[in-house]
């Protein structure tokens, strides 16, 4: 039986002292000890005292390091939402083989992409755009290999110094899932308008992949769990579950001529978006369909 997340871990989606949006009442509260003395030694004739508070004069300021510095994190990783531990039934007993046997998976607590890798991003760290969709820099980066992948991960780890890396299968689905049993997030039916898919009823069904965050999130805060592009995970594709962990770690024993991605497509119908659907592609394959969101331990 799924965890549900807890009232708590509802309120707190966000690692608190790397989004953005609660630095700026800290900002207001608390305040940089420069800017405030430079605020209270304001003297007529000096011009309007707000005119002189500006951050950017006070890079040694240890608030100021902290601001650029998430920053910083945000534009090239993307904003990450803490998932709760928890744990799930994975896979499921009505689906295709490579889905069988459903088998419990204990999940800890970790960090994931609220949103896909968008171009903006892959173009600030790699400085190119393997799609070449410059007019849709919100839109998620596609056409990039697990190959591709690893390489962008590794010039994000440089630049931020954190670890961040593919979300393992399990974590994944534990994250879609958001707490449900449902073939999606909201239930069994994929509705009107809830998803980017060839069925799902939105303006950019079957045609091509839609801005990040045109649909509601799930009840982790995650936006595009279900369609829009397929997403690497870390593990390597296996045909069933028959030995797979129940930790929630990569499954990376054996060969790995094939990763598994995850969630569907704007090309795929409704059936292939579902919580537990599954493929298998090589670690050089590229279409315009398939893209990548990043993980991070806590």
């Amino acid at each position: 039986m799924n965890d549900h997340p807890t009232a708590a871990d509802k309120r707190h989606p966000v690692e608190s002292a790397r989004c953005l949006r609660w630095l700026l009442p800290l900002l207001i509260v608390l305040g940089c000890s420069s800017v405030l003395a430079a605020g209270f030694n304001w003297k007529p004739g000096q011009g309007k005292p707000l005119e002189r508070l500006n951050i950017d004069d006070y890079p040694d300021d240890p608030l100021y390091q902290t601001i650029s510095q998430a920053w910083e994190e945000m534009r090239l990783a993307g904003e990450m939402v803490r998932i709760p531990g928890g744990s799930l039934r994975m896979g499921a007993d009505d689906g295709g083989s490579s889905e069988r046997p459903v088998h419990p998976v204990a999940i800890a607590p970790f960090l994931l992409g609220r949103y896909e890798v968008t171009q903006t991003q892959w173009r600030m760290v790699m400085g190119d755009d393997p799609a070449g969709f410059s007019r849709c820099g919100d839109c998620p980066v596609v056409e990039v290999s697990w190959g591709d992948v690893q390489a962008f991960i590794e010039a994000v780890n440089r630049r931020t110094g954190w670890h961040y890396h593919l979300p393992t299968e399990a974590e994944w689905e534990y994250a879609a899932r958001a707490g449900s049993a449902t073939n999606y997030s909201w239930g069994d039916d994929i509705g009107r308008g809830r998803a980017n898919c060839d069925g799902c009823g939105s303006r950019w069904d079957d045609e091509r992949s839609a801005p990040v965050g045109s649909f509601r999130p799930n009840a982790f805060g995650l936006y595009d769990m279900h369609g829009n592009v397929w997403e690497w995970t870390r593990d390597c594709w296996h045909y069933s579950y028959e030995g797979a962990p129940g930790n929630g770690s990569a499954w990376e024993s054996g060969t790995c001529e094939r990763r598994v991605v995850r969630g569907g497509s704007w090309g795929n119908t409704p059936e292939d978006l579902r919580a537990v659907s599954r493929v298998g592609y090589g670690p050089d394959y590229r279409n315009e369909r398939l893209g990548v969101r990043l993980a991070r331990d806590l």
